[in-house]
């Protein structure tokens, strides 16, 4: 029978994902810089709200919200850099520059 616990590893991995995507986008709205250590409490905050919603969804009980959101905390705050920077890579081609015959210089873009 088809149950919807076997999705569990992939809606937490969502979850991871959308947690670094929220906290960078709050990351460059903050312009003045006013949101001191974002990279702890924002993610915290994220991920608890992410845990309570698998919860409510009934993928897990009430008792396990802490572990799912301590997990999906600890993994978004530690693969911060590199989640980001593969987000990065995948969303903008790399500029390069290329000389043509004539020896002028060009942008060109990598994929």
């Amino acid at each position: 029978m088809f149950e919807l616990m076997n999705f569990l590893p992939v809606f937490v991995l969502i979850a991871v994902l959308l947690t670094v995507i929220f906290t960078e986008l709050i990351k460059k709205l903050d312009v003045k810089d006013k949101l001191k250590g974002y990279r702890v409490w924002i993610p915290f905050l994220f991920s608890a709200l992410f845990a309570f919603l698998l919860q409510f969804g009934e993928f897990i009980k009430i008792r396990e919200v802490w572990f799912w959101g301590a997990t999906i905390f600890g993994l978004s705050v530690f693969f911060y850099e590199a989640i980001l920077k593969k987000i990065q890579e995948t969303s903008y081609p790399k500029k390069e520059t290329e000389t043509d015959e004539e020896g002028n210089k060009k942008n060109v873009y990598k994929i």
